[in-house]
């Protein structure tokens, strides 16, 4: 994101999962309001203002060909989420049924959030190349999803566990093909280091002087070699 900000324009990081993580983190934290786990509320209000704050950024820095779509389409999906919360807390009066519905969408909405970059992973897979898959997004949700199945295992909350196991295993799959790729494919292809490239320079240099001594030798008559290697190692010695 910052270096989003930093160029004033996004490249081809999608919006599609940060929506998604927007949207199962704010539906979790409606559902721990109502089954009163302040634990669930914390964590899924605060990952939902993040969450929001990425999808801002991406709507104010998109590629101008794609403006007019991608700003219009998060904004609405923000006051989409927002308004549907509030019909159901509103028109549905049994407490059980609210729960259910907000459980069922974050569901819904948290097993997205981890096939989504699924595709992505194709795309990687095919091109070799890890540009605009969201790596700090997967590991971080295998991470969370790890221990959040540890909570709601501690809490019996069944709808709470059921996407957050899936979600490690589909986050440990992009994780594996995405390390294979940069470990086979991208890293080898990756320029070299400043270092490196100053050592190949100086093997160059070396090889240069040596060929030219060489032809100096072959090329002078046997005095004159003579002296001047005469000369280089009085040179070599000071």
């Amino acid at each position: 994101m910052l270096s989003i900000v930093k160029q004033g324009r996004n490249g081809k990081e999608s919006p599609l999962p940060y929506f998604m993580l927007f949207t199962q983190a704010f539906l979790w934290m409606m559902y721990g309001v109502l089954t009163h786990h302040p634990d669930i509320v914390r964590i899924n209000g605060l990952s939902s203002v993040v969450s929001c704050c990425y999808l801002l950024v991406l709507a104010a820095h998109a590629n101008s060909q794609e403006r007019h779509l991608v700003t219009p389409g998060i904004l609405g999906g923000i006051a989409a989420v927002f308004s549907g919360s509030v019909a159901v807390l509103a028109f549905v009066h049994d407490p059980l049924r609210k729960i259910q519905i907000l459980s069922d969408t974050a569901m819904v909405f948290t097993l997205g959030l981890s096939a989504a970059p699924m595709l992505q992973v194709v795309d990687v897979w095919k091109n070799r190349s890890l540009e605009g898959f969201p790596v700090p997004l997967v590991a971080v949700g295998a991470v969370s999803c790890a221990l959040w199945s540890e909570y709601a295992v501690m809490i019996n909350s069944l709808p709470y566990l059921i996407p957050n196991v899936v979600g490690v295993a589909l986050n440990l799959v992009q994780l594996v093909v995405v390390g294979y790729v940069y470990v086979v494919y991208e890293r080898k292809s990756r320029p070299a280091s400043k270092a490196d490239a100053v050592a190949e320079e100086k093997a160059l240099l070396k090889e240069q002087y040596q060929a030219t001594q060489q032809t100096e030798e072959v090329d002078s008559p046997p005095g004159f070699s003579g002296a001047v290697v005469g000369a280089s190692v009085v040179v070599c010695s000071a």
